[in-house]
């Protein structure tokens, strides 16, 4: 029943709660346990996880989505020591980030991100911005209509059209810049804050451990 830990459980039915009456582990993501910076990171994606979704409402392709982003951490974590570049941060919370990407797509969230989201004309892929409170790109002339507008690369828009096609196996070895790593983590942190009209605790939790350099 720890944290980071795939377990078959049996509940028998009490008065007003369920007991617990049997457990069995079947799988235990044993680097969560071993860096804190991976535990950061899986307390993220767990959290992500409770908010989105309903207690008692069953969905196969959030558990299947949840155990691939865990194992690839965890797979990862295996031969990380003590991420000592702050790349290794950035590209471990970008996995993060696109499963909560994909997360949001599942529950009508999706960005609209292949015309402008404000009067559906075509873009210019030199001119691309985003806004949170619309929910998609926005073509230059509109630009100017919405004060949270903010610009994104080409490159950032591939990436997020990428990670809603694949797999998060495959998205996760997309090769992208450092800079438009860490602008998707926040942009992504950003639009979960809208939909849950509050920032994750992990988030929060994350804030101190970035000031001081350990944790990006």
């Amino acid at each position: 029943l720890q944290p980071f830990t795939i377990s078959e459980i049996m509940l028998a039915n009490g008065r007003s709660i369920e007991r617990l009456a049997q457990a069995r582990m079947e799988r235990n993501f044993l680097s969560f346990g071993r860096e804190y910076d991976l535990f950061l990171l899986g307390s993220y994606v767990l959290e992500v996880v409770e908010r989105l979704t309903r207690e008692g409402v069953a969905d196969l392709f959030i558990w299947d989505e949840l155990c691939a982003v865990l194992q690839e951490l965890d797979d990862q974590g295996q031969w990380a020591s003590g991420f000592t570049a702050s790349d290794d941060h950035a590209r471990f919370g970008l996995i993060t980030r696109l499963f909560a990407l994909r997360l949001l797509d599942r529950f009508g969230y999706r960005p609209e991100l292949r015309a402008c989201v404000a009067c559906e004309s075509s873009l210019d892929p030199a001119n691309l911005a985003f806004s949170l409170l619309q929910g998609g790109l926005l073509c230059e002339s509109c630009v100017p209509t919405y004060m949270d507008s903010q610009p994104i690369s080409v490159a950032c828009v591939k990436l997020l059209r990428e990670a809603l096609r694949l797999p998060i196996a495959s998205s996760a070895r997309l090769l992208v810049s450092p800079l438009d790593t860490r602008f998707t983590i926040t942009l992504v942190d950003q639009m979960l804050s809208v939909q849950l009209q509050e920032p994750l605790r992990t988030s929060r939790l994350a804030a101190p451990v970035q000031e001081h350099g350990i944790f990006v």
